[in-house]
């Protein structure tokens, strides 16, 4: 005797169980809304940045650096803004030389946060006039508040 094998018609919706139908809804026609537990995520930015440079004239390095900060239209916190246009980027700057080796921590917290192409953009600039050893820039996604209905 030949077995039955089943039949790949699909059974009509009238003979369907309810839970069979929410399934089928829910493949078909797939929620776009968030859940509750999902939060608003911002666009990916940098708020600090650490980096190492091999030099002990910590004062080339803060020209160097102000230099950057200023061409990515970033202020350092202690000069003061230019009558022709205040800029609303500003960065607080710590520039730390090492004890034994001749080398520079540096460290810049912006204010308010920068795109990381910005950062990339500072960090190429730096590396053609100075020699930096270890970078470590921190990425964040702030969180948004939730969207009103």
């Amino acid at each position: 005797m030949a077995r039955r094998t089943q039949t790949t018609v699909p059974q009509p919706p009238w003979v369907w169980s309810p839970s069979e139908v929410n399934k089928y809804i829910r493949g078909a026609y797939p929620s776009k809304k968030r859940t509750h537990k999902e939060e608003r995520k911002g666009s990916e930015t940098v708020p600090r940045l650490h980096f190492v440079v091999l030099e002990s004239d910590e004062d080339r390095v803060r020209e160097v650096l102000a230099e950057g900060l200023g061409a990515i239209g970033v202020t350092v916190a202690d000069e003061r803004p230019s009558k022709a246009g205040a800029r609303k980027h500003v960065a607080a700057v710590s520039v730390r030389r090492a004890l034994l080796r001749s080398k520079v921590r540096v460290s810049v917290e912006f204010d308010p946060p920068i795109h990381p192409s910005s950062c990339a953009k500072l960090l190429a600039r730096l590396s053609r006039s100075l020699h930096l050893a270890d970078v470590d820039e921190e990425e964040e996604r702030p969180v948004l508040p939730r969207k009103s209905r």
